[in-house]
């Protein structure tokens, strides 16, 4: 081998499968939508709750506002499922859905 050869290197290359690459985008995307998903639920639930003690004690304008805060708690852990559901099942017509699903929220 000659002094004036020059070593031959490879370019740096991402070995890392495009799939594999999707899944771990996807994987944590899920987990902070289940999160959510199950934070909303509890909420709603406690919301149910101290509404009906509210009612109870016949405080009833602070029982309806947490009967509505409720219903729009479970409104958005139902999203939060729903956007999951859409992201795992990678078709292109639900990938259409999911950002109309997720407009018709804000």
């Amino acid at each position: 081998m000659s002094e004036s050869a020059t070593p031959v290197t490879r370019p740096d290359a991402d070995l890392t499968p495009p799939r594999a690459k999707d899944f771990f985008v996807w994987r944590s995307t899920s987990v902070v939508l289940i999160i959510l998903a199950t934070g909303y639920s509890v909420f709603a639930v406690l919301n149910l709750w101290l509404g009906r003690i509210q009612t109870l004690h016949g405080d009833a304008r602070t029982g309806s506002i947490l009967y509505a805060g409720a219903a729009w708690n479970a409104a958005v852990a139902i999203l939060c499922f729903l956007g999951r559901f859409l992201m795992k099942r990678h078709t292109k017509l639900l990938l259409i859905a999911a950002p109309l699903q997720l407009r018709g929220r804000y």
